[in-house]
């Protein structure tokens, strides 16, 4: 079996357990552009250090990020095919004990970069900017904000996942794969109001029938402010809280759906601190309200 066809049979049979498509979208790519040119007719059973070498050298110093997401994948495809009795010994994209001593270490190479996030003082300002507009894409970044929610759970909300003033994500839409309550604030459920009056449909924000797309919120806040990812307004709740809330650390996690404390603590912490975090979320949008005053 060439490696091409054992690696897409595998992302098909594996594409359930990714929380939203770009992911699936992300791993056909990767593949098609950096490996199948060079092993994608090769029998998996050959695929060998020098190949690996072929795909990620020329890109190891430059795009280390994605080369290193590359590894990964192939690393577990080629896993895959050794559990299937399709090829034997080690596995050539192992980085422990294989590539570790051919390749600079990823961390030597470049910094870790977060996503950019604006100061929470000025968010007040952008977010009187981003209201001026009538645009979708304006009213889902609005409730993204107000909730610190990420891209794909705002653009994938249904309606039947919002009870009076809770919406609740289920396990299969997050990240960390647990159910998720968010508690809304006032100005959240406005937002709500006017696009249940504007459309009808399964998602809450849709248009011609199908959810925003995941990169019309970051396209629309590239022609405010180029500096900041959507991805970033949940540092900068994160901040927020921290500094001018009097909420605990613990709180602030639950609201950004992270896990909290040891597995141990978690197993004996089972609520999820909702009715404490509704107040702090109220608290969240009236802070940045104040910069529509």
């Amino acid at each position: 079996m060439t490696f091409r066809s054992f690696a897409l049979e595998w992302i098909e049979l594996n594409k359930v357990q990714w929380t939203n498509q770009k992911h699936y979208l992300q791993w056909l790519s990767t593949l098609e552009t950096y490996c199948f040119p060079i092993i994608g007719e090769k029998n998996i059973n050959l695929v060998d250090v020098d190949d690996l070498l072929s795909i990620l050298g020329p890109i190891w110093n430059t795009k280390t990020e994605s080369a290193t997401r590359i590894r990964e994948r192939v690393e577990r495809i080629l896993a895959a095919a050794i559990v299937r009795g399709l090829r034997e010994g080690p596995n050539p994209a192992a980085w422990r004990g294989h590539l570790e001593f051919l390749l600079p270490k990823p961390s030597k190479i470049r910094q870790v970069r977060h996503h950019s996030s604006i100061a929470y003082q000025e968010l007040p300002r952008l977010y009187r900017t981003i209201s001026k507009s009538s645009a979708l894409s304006s009213f889902a970044l609005r409730f993204l904000i107000l909730t610190a929610g990420r891209t794909g759970e705002v653009v994938g909300a249904r309606w039947r996942e919002f009870s009076d003033d809770t919406w609740v994500l289920p396990p299969s839409r997050m990240k960390a794969r647990r159910e998720h309550r968010v508690p809304l604030s006032a100005e959240a459920r406005k937002i709500l109001k006017v696009q249940h009056e504007a459309a009808s449909g399964e998602y809450v924000f849709q248009i011609n029938g199908r959810f925003l797309s995941n990169m019309a919120m970051l396209q629309f806040l590239k022609r405010i402010n180029p500096r900041v990812t959507v991805h970033g307004f949940r540092s900068s709740f994160r901040v927020w809280a921290a500094e001018a809330s009097d909420c605990s650390s613990d709180l602030a996690e639950q609201a950004l759906a992270h896990s909290v404390g040891s597995q141990l603590e978690r197993a004996y912490q089972r609520s999820d601190l909702l009715e404490q975090r509704r107040g702090l979320m109220e608290a969240w949008a009236q802070y940045i309200l104040e910069g529509l005053d």
